[in-house]
């Protein structure tokens, strides 16, 4: 499974919100008692269970996901140069920022931000909302050698570490 992470709020109107790659909608109350995004390309419903929350996706697939405590710290030997032939893209990863390079995005610095252990969010730019990108640490004998980046429709975009 591809990694993601869900925001899970409320609103100013106290009304519950879920939240995935930066995009928030009001969730919904199902009649079975999971909260729901309504009106949505792809499907999201949530219900706490015994595990933390249970998420069923698209096709149904179910999985239990946990909430993830503050303060993380951003991975250790993050910074460095990665690329994607998939994407045509250069990451440059340095002191909190990604830059990117490439044929669909270039320019200023990107924010990241520490979830847990080796995975972090890489903020993109946005017209409408602040999208994020769900990026995980590949690692082989504890040195990092690529990143695997999840967001929106796009799954495990691989970007391995270049060296230099």
């Amino acid at each position: 499974m591809a990694t993601a992470t869900l925001d899970i709020g409320l609103d100013a109107s106290g009304a519950p919100t879920l939240t995935s790659n930066g995009l928030t909608v009001t969730a919904v109350a199902l009649a079975d008692g999971r909260l729901a995004s309504p009106r949505s390309s792809s499907v999201l419903a949530v219900r706490r269970d015994d595990r933390g929350i249970e998420v069923e996706q698209d096709a149904g697939h179910v999985s239990h996901w946990r909430r993830v405590p503050d303060g993380a710290l951003l991975p250790a030997g993050l910074a460095g140069t990665y690329r994607s032939p998939e994407m045509a893209a250069t990451w440059t990863v340095d002191e909190g920022f990604v830059r990117s390079s490439g044929p669909v995005a270039a320019g200023g610095a990107w924010p990241i931000e520490a979830v847990e252990g080796d995975v972090f969010r890489v903020f993109v730019p946005g017209t409408l909302f602040r999208a994020w990108l769900d990026v995980r640490v590949v690692r082989a004998a504890g040195a990092v050698v690529a990143l695997e980046v999840n967001g929106g429709r796009a799954r495990r975009v691989r970007y391995d570490r270049v060296a230099g």
